[in-house]
């Protein structure tokens, strides 16, 4: 009967001993920086291109999934592709993009980035 207590205890014990946590412990991420690559200003009715490249700790990451979104769709809004800004309308917006990943449970890296439209 005291058996039954006694091997799941020093199971346990051997699994924390050989690292066994440091399995299931949470990765660290180490320092990601976004940049945008595109236009500040641009013109009503302009299309442009516009791209974000990623790093981690000074390493590239070769085309980073980001989302993208705009605080005033009304004077700045994206293609189908989601790769391209549209002017619509005289204004400044925001765009906010975040680095989309699995590994970012809480928050996530995130850049905002104010473009302005000229009629």
């Amino acid at each position: 009967m005291r058996l039954r207590h006694i091997v799941p205890a020093l199971c346990s014990g051997i699994a924390l001993a050989c690292g066994f946590a440091d399995l299931f412990s949470s990765q660290q991420v180490g320092n990601v920086v976004l940049t945008y690559a595109g236009p500040t200003t641009v013109n009503v009715s302009d299309r442009a291109p516009f791209a974000v490249s990623a790093t981690i700790d000074g390493t590239v990451i070769a085309s980073p999934r980001v989302a993208v979104s705009s605080s005033d769709p009304s004077i700045l809004t994206f293609s189908a592709d989601g790769d391209t800004l549209i002017a619509v309308s005289k204004g400044f917006d925001t765009l906010t993009i975040k680095l989309v990943g699995s590994i970012y449970t809480d928050s996530f890296p995130t850049l905002r980035q104010q473009v302005r439209v000229n009629p």
